[in-house]
């Protein structure tokens, strides 16, 4: 029994909005003003009408219709089985539910015999807001409205307006949560137990109770009101503390976290055994919180789950069966987006707020995994990537480095905006495909080029492997084959076209090409025809977020183009006598630019375009090339000891690059964009790509 959707029709922010499947737990995620916090407006508007609590009604979404509404559906299953049950000594309160959601029911022994009934337990709720301020419910029927209220109690806690010194709000929620038969219980008899204990021989406390009631003029206890006054007397007292200690000797953020937490362990042990099943929208409880406050908050309410929830049908002692709180967090941490989909695996759903056209929209993020080897490596950084405006998913720690550039970020600030993630393994690339997580985030994933293609080297040969990347994709001919028979049964040229491409992908594995060892690069005509495949390898990709680099991000920064700046850099940043260095690599044939950018970019752990890194050259055919190489990068570490990858020369290459492309920018007139998109075409291309705001 719990409620089990919402939807919410030209209201505020919303022209519609549907979630479709409540949850134990739900975290309600966006950027600021896209609408999360609309929907505890609407939330607590709706309860509020339920208990004739007069407020100002919210704004339709559009004029062009004069009503907006919002709609609710309560799953009453538990509630049924309880008052058509044959226990003995039900409540008039009870019959009263019967009579007001189930009337005609079979009760008892009676329900064995009536299974074709209607076995439909939910009621749905509608609140229509009209234009002229006015609003009418989907029910005449008051006792149903009434019920609801009671039933399922909404409570909502924005961490803002908590009073952190004065918890006296808690007593509401108590009070709340559970039912007593109260009627039973007359006043007089109270006050005259009470008498007969702490005034038996004067009636002190009769007289006195009796001379406030004539004097005062007070209005009769509400029901809750009795049941908390009758709770109360049962207790040590009613000041709550932390540990002992008055709250105004506590932090605010202390006060806070046990404020939420002690609220949240109410509401889950003191519904453990009741019908009433409450719902509660907390508004980004991480205000004032340490990052690892946010995670114990999210923990505690998972162990108090946990220590009450059933793990199997026959009786256990303090487990039970009974629907828990539906809980909706709103929040901006990805600390407790992370706790969330750490411990409550199944039983949560991320519902990711995001504006489109001036409409608020939702969508429910993949955020369960079955994958227990990436649930436990699930940390900050991935849980950050459900925040994030733009993703780049990129291999190594070249490209991470590169991307992260602060010089970069100022030149294109909206380098700022984009969430890179290195995703190292097939573990990761998998669990994270927001294709499988639903993310209505853009993102790019960012491979090398032997993600794709591999070559065999032998002498003056090499031999096409086409390769894949986990379950992204993958470019293996089988693989293929599934693809190219689901294009086939579309009807459009697009459709033919790609079937095209990917017969002609398929068609190369294997394939046997010349290339020169010497350059250690293709010849014209197989430059040609591997040419023509990449292309077809990346129209293929780029319909699957897919960036592939000509060969590796090294060559975005150490090419043809950018080879007299490299020179300077090595030069000026690392005095490094750059005509020794240009000698001894002329000693090597074939040299031109292209050859030396190869050359430079194999020293600093890059890949030549036949995919051959430096170690590869120890083989006999490249012996001489080699020797030389390794004496040019001995010359090179004795001044520059960061040639690796992690070493820090994409750092300070970039860095260099720029400050010197904006002086000569300055120098000619000219635009830094210009400059720099001709010195790193393809690295200016993917900055490019990752702009927001692009057509």
């Amino acid at each position: 029994m719990s409620i089990k959707s919402i939807r919410i029709e030209n209201l505020l922010s919303y022209d519609t909005l549907i979630i479709s499947n409540v949850k134990d737990l739900n975290c309600v995620i966006g950027k600021n003003n896209v609408g999360k916090s609309n929907l505890l407006k609407l939330l607590s508007f709706f309860y509020k009408k339920i208990d004739n609590i007069k407020c100002i009604p919210p704004e339709l979404h559009s004029n062009y219709s004069s009503h907006g509404s919002i709609s609710i559906q309560y799953d009453l299953t538990r509630i049924k089985t309880i008052v058509t049950s044959n226990r003995k000594g039900k409540t008039d309160f009870f019959k009263h539910i019967y009579n007001t959601f189930f009337k005609g029911s079979p009760m008892g022994f009676e329900k064995g015999f009536f299974t074709n009934r209607s076995n439909d337990t939910t009621f749905t709720l509608k609140l229509t807001i009209h234009s002229n301020n006015a609003f009418s419910w989907s029910t005449k029927n008051n006792a149903e409205i009434d019920l609801v209220g009671y039933l399922f109690p909404f409570f909502e806690i924005e961490t803002r307006h908590i009073n952190l010194y004065d918890w006296d709000k808690l007593w509401d929620l108590v009070s709340r949560l559970k039912s007593f038969k109260v009627d039973g219980v007359k006043k007089e008899e109270i006050i005259d137990f009470l008498n007969e204990k702490i005034s038996p021989n004067s009636n002190a406390y009769k007289d006195f109770t009796s001379k406030i009631q004539d004097i005062t003029k007070v209005s009769s206890y509400s029901y809750r009101e009795r049941i908390l006054n009758y709770v109360k007397i049962g207790l040590n007292g009613q000041t709550f503390n932390v540990g002992g200690k008055d709250l105004t000797t506590q932090s605010d953020g202390t006060n806070s976290l046990e404020y939420l937490s002690l609220f949240l362990k109410l509401l889950v042990s003191l519904t453990r055994r009741e019908y009433i099943s409450p719902i509660v929208y907390i508004d980004e409880p991480e205000i004032g919180l340490h990052p690892k406050a946010n995670e114990k908050l999210i923990y505690e309410l998972y162990q108090s789950y946990e220590s009450f929830k059933k793990s199997k049908e026959s009786f256990e002692k303090g487990k039970y069966a009974t629907p828990l709180p539906k809980i909706f967090i709103a929040t901006h941490s990805a600390n407790i987006a992370k706790h969330i989909i750490k411990y409550f695996k199944d039983n949560h759903q991320i519902l990711h707020f995001r504006i489109e056209e001036n409409h608020t929209r939702v969508g429910v993020m993949k955020s369960t995994y079955e994958d227990r080897r990436f649930l436990n490596i699930f940390n900050d950084n991935e849980a950050r990537l459900f925040f994030s405006d733009i993703i780049l998913f990129v291999e190594g720690d070249t490209e991470l480095e590169a991307f992260s550039n602060f010089s970069l970020s100022k030149k294109y600030p909206h380098m700022n905006n984009v969430e890179l993630y290195q995703a190292g393994s097939n573990v990761y690339l998998e669990n994270l495909n927001p294709n499988r997580s639903k993310l209505s985030i853009p993102y790019f994933y960012l491979f090398d080029r032997d993600k794709t293609l591999q070559y065999e080297v032998t002498k003056r040969q090499c031999k096409v492997m086409l390769q894949g990347n986990g379950g992204l994709f993958s470019l293996k001919p089988e693989k293929l084959d599934s693809e190219i028979e689901y294009y086939k049964k579309g009807y459009s040229s697009e459709y033919r076209i790609q079937v095209s491409i990917l017969n002609d992908i398929k068609s190369s594995e294997g394939k046997v090409l010349s290339f020169n060892n010497k350059t250690l690069d293709f010849d014209n005509i197989s430059k040609a025809y591997v040419n023509k495949l990449v292309d077809n390898i990346d129209s293929y990709l780029t319909k699957k977020n897919t960036i592939v680099l000509s060969s590796t991000f090294e060559e975005c920064l150490i090419n043809e183009s950018s080879l007299p700046l490299f020179l300077i850099w090595l030069h000026n940043s690392n005095g490094i006598d750059v005509d020794n260095i240009l000698k001894k690599l002329e000693m090597l044939t074939y040299f031109n630019n292209r050859t030396l950018a190869t050359y430079l970019r194999l020293i600093f752990n890059g890949k030549a375009a036949t995919g051959l890194v430096y170690k590869h050259l120890q083989k006999k055919d490249f012996k001489i090339g080699r020797r030389i190489l390794n004496i040019v990068e001995r010359d090179i570490q004795k001044k520059c000891f960061y040639t690796g990858k992690t070493g820090g020369w994409v750092t300070s290459f970039l860095d260099f690059a720029i400050s010197h492309l904006e002086l000569e920018a300055a120098k000619t007139s000219t635009s830094f964009d210009s400059k720099f998109s001709l010195i790193f075409p393809e690295f200016y291309s993917m900055i490019d790509k990752l702009r927001l705001d692009r057509g």
